[in-house]
């Protein structure tokens, strides 16, 4: 029961963030400037993380193959908040647009994760097992990442005077990201069912929050076009 729970809500998160990533794209396509490529191949690499992650779980493989799914899964996840971050960390001090493409971009990026996957299966190293070990680390930098983040945007709500709801709906949807991570690192020390699978509903809640912030964003800019015409 739980891991037909776990393989639902994980493929709900697959298809939440691969809509979230052709909607970013979107807005890229529009402005092509650097720093929005951020946040697109920030969830892109997110959506990665949760596909190994639903492989992980529907195989429940052994030894050197297990290894190489979670290492991709734990350091996609961490590279997608670490892009995010950046994205916003630099936001307003990088006006420099770009020629490259989207599908380029993200066939660069699928394939070097796919490379990276083949060359950790065959190494067959049993030193990549450590990676279980190194997992709450990563958790750990999860956190600050999106502490980071919703520090951030919390400061840049008091300083804008446009207190839109998908302004102030931004930090909630990361909020409900950090209760998942922080919900996965309880699951690493005590095992509780409970919080392994409120990490993963926490995760699914997020992504839909974010998906109605680009809906309230595209109203709000059709609203506005009609007012000028």
């Amino acid at each position: 029961m739980l891991q037909e729970l776990q393989l639902s809500l994980g493929i709900i998160s697959v298809l939440l963030v691969v809509i979230l990533v052709y909607l970013f794209f979107r807005v890229y396509k529009t402005q092509r400037q650097i720093i929005l490529l951020g946040l697109p191949l920030g969830f892109l690499l997110l959506a990665i993380s949760y596909f190994f992650l639903g492989i992980h779980l529907f195989y429940p493989f052994s030894g050197t193959l297990s290894y190489a799914l979670m290492w991709l899964r734990v350091v996609t996840q961490t590279g997608g908040f670490l892009l995010i971050a950046i994205s916003y960390l630099l936001a307003g001090r990088i006006k420099r647009e770009t020629k490259l493409t989207i599908p380029t971009i993200s066939l660069a990026l699928v394939l070097s994760v796919t490379l990276a996957f083949g060359l950790l299966d065959i190494s067959n190293n049993p030193g990549l097992s450590i990676i279980y070990q190194l997992n709450e680390l990563f958790v750990v930098a999860n956190l600050a990442l999106l502490s980071y983040i919703i520090i951030f945007l919390i400061r840049n709500i008091q300083l804008s005077r446009n207190n839109s709801t998908g302004l102030i709906s931004a930090p909630v949807a990361f909020t409900a990201f950090w209760i998942g991570q922080l919900s996965y690192l309880i699951w690493e020390f005590i095992r509780s069912d409970i919080a392994l699978v409120g990490s993963q509903v926490a995760r699914v809640s997020s992504l839909a929050i974010f998906i109605y912030i680009y809906y309230l964003a595209s109203k709000e800019a059709l609203s506005d076009d009609s007012g000028q015409t």
